[in-house]
């Protein structure tokens, strides 16, 4: 088995080392051609997302997606090359963060009719970046130091070919970072939206207006992310860090509509959570939802009536 993952690691990383070269070649020759077709814009960030989610939850780092309210969804680009640039991103921040969390942020510039500038953001809690190293990273072949290489892999094209594209799209590059602390790399496209584009997709049916909902989790990231999502349908939200807290609210008689728990928190993890939760009140009182970065399912969590992967 150790033979065989070696050999199905060393054939995943040629194959990404002749990837990079390739595409390289074609943006070098000016062969590389972009593809325009309408897509769906936070469904491509989600697809980027779940190439790496994998390794994050190997790692046991927090993914989440900041996709701003009043950011179109429909959009006409190629929808391969954003992901392109995105699973490069975030696979880099994965790769240089050993605990704490990968955020990605998408918003939105309005420059004229039914056209955008699109900006996203992937933001990490990895080791950082020295400053004087800063302009090396965009260049072809080049990495921040020798054991960068010898340390996590790669070619030093992967940055290149994403400051290409992006330039290509009619946008650019940039990134911020602090050792220790960790980095943040951007990138931006102008894009036209399409105005037919259904956006909601709760549908004009669900209305959520002065819904009461608990969110209990131990990222501060995440509780800001669903705490924006419930009050933009108009939800009441009230959130907390501590389960122990979130139970105390539910004992003295406080009334929820419905709780979001997450799985892995250093208290108490939210299987435990749930189940001091129904000696309280049962499912039809206070439907449970599991937000978990860890694979689940309802059957390993019957507690739940919806097992979410995160992000």
């Amino acid at each position: 088995r150790d033979f065989v993952s070696t050999i199905s690691n060393s054939g995943a990383h040629l194959l990404g080392v002749i990837n990079d070269i390739l595409d390289f070649s074609k943006i070098e020759a000016g062969m590389l051609d972009l593809d325009s077709q309408v897509f769906d814009l936070r469904q491509c960030v989600e697809d980027a997302l779940e190439l790496v989610a994998g390794k994050a939850t190997e790692k046991q780092l927090d993914l989440a997606l900041d996709f701003t309210p009043d950011t179109p969804e429909g959009l006409r680009g190629d929808p391969q090359r954003v992901r392109q640039i995105l699973v490069n991103l975030l696979s880099n921040a994965v790769k240089f963060t050993e605990k704490g969390e990968v955020v990605v942020r998408v918003s939105a510039e309005v420059l004229g009719v039914q056209r955008h500038r699109f900006s996203f953001e992937v933001r990490d809690t990895g080791i950082g970046i020295p400053a004087e190293r800063m302009g090396r990273l965009f260049k072809s072949f080049s990495q921040v130091d020798s054991s960068t290489t010898r340390t996590y892999g790669g070619t030093g094209l992967g940055l290149a070919i994403c400051k290409r594209l992006a330039e290509m799209m009619g946008g650019g590059v940039g990134v911020s970072s602090v050792m220790g602390q960790g980095s943040t790399f951007s990138f931006t496209l102008v894009a036209e939206t399409n105005p037919d584009w259904v956006s909601n997709p709760l549908g004009s049916h669900v209305d959520f207006e002065g819904r009461r909902v608990l969110i209990v989790d131990d990222n501060h990231t995440n509780r800001r992310l669903l705490r924006a999502t419930a009050e933009f349908w108009g939800m009441q939200v009230r959130d907390t860090e501590l389960p122990v807290e979130a139970l105390e609210w539910i004992a003295r008689g406080d009334l929820f509509d419905l709780a979001v728990l997450d799985y892995l928190m250093p208290q108490m993890d939210g299987r435990t959570l749930a189940q001091a939760i129904r000696r309280h009140r049962d499912a039809s009182r206070l439907p449970l939802i599991m937000a978990s970065s860890a694979p689940m399912n309802r059957r390993t969590a019957p507690e739940f009536a919806v097992v979410l992967s995160k992000p």
